[in-house]
């Protein structure tokens, strides 16, 4: 005899099994086509006109009860026998059910905390509270690398900025020696312009250097922390 006791909703087949019926009238002959189609049996623990088993008080009124399914072996009076396997959500009331259940464990590959042998009902909040947590842990790491990122783009900031006002003094400094009067040399001989398109090309490699760097620190700034 395996049997076991519905702790959660479900939708199960059935024997006998209940069927849908498909009527269609053909519009030119007039004839019916019936079609059937087995469907699923839904069963509610907690609803009264579903429980096979329950406890009937002085007044007529049941007071608690239970749905009692099997697998076909040996059931009871009035056990519901379903096709299939059990689910999480049965909980097993012999040795033999006990014995079923343990193995289809191994098949439902699900952790010790998310599945109690003892109290299967609690399969379904289990399985909600899991991927809670599973969740939050997620959002933890997100946050952690947001935190990593923002850090680092904050010193990437700050280089940038101490390498653009060093660049800017080399700059100063080039453009001051650049056009620094020669005194002696006006006298002796006529004054010389300065190169302009020399000091132009000067500033746009300068510009150049400076950009190359800037995207090499950003590189390493935005590669994976281990």
């Amino acid at each position: 005899m395996a049997r076991w006791e519905l702790r959660e909703p479900h939708y199960l087949y059935t024997e006998p099994g209940t069927k849908w019926e498909y009527i269609e009238t053909d519009r030119t002959t007039g004839r019916q086509v019936r079609k059937q189609f087995d469907v699923p049996q839904y069963f509610h623990h907690e609803a009264e006109t579903d429980w096979t088993e329950f406890t009937t008080l002085a007044n007529g009124q049941r007071s608690t009860g239970k749905v009692v399914v099997c697998n076909g072996h040996n059931p009871g009076p009035r056990d519901i026998i379903f096709k299939g396997d059990p689910t999480p959500g049965m909980q097993p009331i012999d040795d033999e059910a006990r014995e079923i259940t343990a193995k289809l464990k191994t098949k439902w590959n699900l952790p010790d905390k998310m599945f109690d042998m003892n109290n299967v009902g609690d399969y379904a909040t289990n399985l909600a509270d899991h991927f809670v947590q599973m969740q939050d842990k997620v959002n933890m790491q997100v946050q952690k690398m947001a935190e990593q990122r923002t850090e680092g783009m904050d010193k990437f900031m700050q280089t940038m900025a101490e390498m653009m006002a060093q660049n800017q003094q080399i700059l100063a400094a080039l453009v001051g020696k650049a056009t620094q009067p020669a005194a002696a040399k006006i006298e002796k001989r006529q004054s010389r312009p300065i190169d302009e398109g020399r000091l132009e090309k000067l500033r746009a490699n300068l510009a150049k250097a400076r950009a190359a760097r800037m995207v090499r620190m950003a590189k390493k700034v935005e590669a994976p922390v281990g």
